[in-house]
This record gives structure tokens, C-alpha cells and sequence, in this order.
């Protein structure tokens, strides 16, 4: 999905249907799992970015 929004919250991607799923838990490769807004403390999700 394409990321529409980003903050304490989650972060929301844009699915094919219309709808916006909401992240709430994140995880990098090779790392743990984490919260999503933790995440964004230490990271920068640009609106527009495509999710794969």
C-alpha cells in the first residue's frame, strides 16, 4: 500500500480498495518487532511512499 499518513497512531497505507489499513506494530529485518509510533521516533515514513 501507499503510506497517507504517519504518527503516534500507526501508520496508515492506502490498500487497492479504497480502504486504509493501520500499522500498529512494525519490524525491520533482522530486528524486533515494535510499535509503530516507537518506530517513527527514530525513523522517517514519507506520505507517498509505496509499502512492499
Amino acid at each position: 500500500g501507499t503510506v497517507v499518513s504517519a504518527g503516534k497512531d500507526g501508520i496508515g497505507a492506502a490498500c487497492g480498495d479504497g480502504h486504509v489499513l493501520m500499522l500498529k506494530t512494525v519490524q525491520l529485518p533482522g530486528k524486533k518487532a515494535m510499535d509503530a509510533g516507537a518506530f517513527l521516533l527514530g525513523h522517517t515514513v514519507e506520505i507517498g511512499t509505496v509499502l512492499g
